[in-house]
């Protein structure tokens, strides 16, 4: 008790400005603290689900290569052999979807995105909401350079395209990366207590950037960049 009273006596001393620089050091010291370690975390987590949907759609290409050729032989040379495997195939693309749909449910859905991040801030006191904005989507991974088309093409043509598309369920094609911005302004403390709130979320986002900006001591304007994941294009609507 006699050293917190001393430290606030020596606190109230201080003039406004060297109280300002004070507060500004130790949230840099906690802001550092905060991102070395829960951050890292969180992007190990990232990089794993990345490597994962990597992997399914080079799975994925592969099997509807193999697929396509396949189909080609069976409209050729029709057999038993090539119906089985065939059928193979089309519940080996089936298996590799559900793994990529399992991964990306462990994030929320880009349509809740807005309404999750409004409902955690509205439960956290000290910070007023200003501007919720949507980013839009990005496929995750890199389109296939034009093989499936040639692929296709060299399959029979649109009407061997739809009997492929048909033949395989509707295989993966890609993973979208949905994005939200969201601005308001608080002190650090209730921001911190903010990104604790969606840390604890049942169903996670993936971070991207965090921006604070001291206006009137000791409050701030802070802008939270996070995403998503899903197998789904379309743009989240705010």
């Amino acid at each position: 008790m006699k050293f917190a009273t001393e430290l606030l006596d020596w606190i109230d001393a201080l003039t406004l400005r060297e109280r300002a620089a004070i507060f500004l050091a130790v949230m840099a010291v906690m802001f550092f603290i905060w991102n070395s370690y829960l951050m890292a975390d969180i992007n190990n987590k990232e990089r794993l689900l990345k490597a994962q949907l990597q992997q399914k759609q080079a799975e994925r290409m592969g099997l509807n290569v193999e697929l396509q050729n396949l189909i080609s032989q069976r409209q050729e040379d029709p057999n038993a052999l090539a119906r089985k495997k065939l059928e193979m195939l089309r519940t080996q693309l089936q298996e590799v979807k559900s793994q990529v749909i399992k991964a990306t449910g462990q994030l929320v859905p880009p349509g809740k995105m807005a309404a999750i991040l409004e409902n955690v801030l509205a439960s956290t006191r000290g910070l007023d909401l200003l501007e919720v904005k949507g980013l839009g989507s990005k496929a995750l991974l890199k389109a296939g350079d034009g093989k499936d088309a040639k692929q296709a093409k060299t399959a029979g043509g649109n009407a061997r395209r739809a009997s492929a598309a048909a033949a395989s369920g509707q295989p993966l094609d890609n993973a979208y990366k949905h994005g939200l911005k969201i601005v308001f302004n608080g002190s650090y403390m209730s921001t911190l207590e903010y990104v604790k709130k969606l840390e604890a979320l049942h169903s996670g986002f993936l971070w991207d950037k965090l921006e604070l900006k001291v206006k009137n001591y000791p409050e701030a304007k802070v802008a939270i960049t996070v995403y998503t994941l899903s197998l789904d294009d379309n743009w989240i609507g705010v």
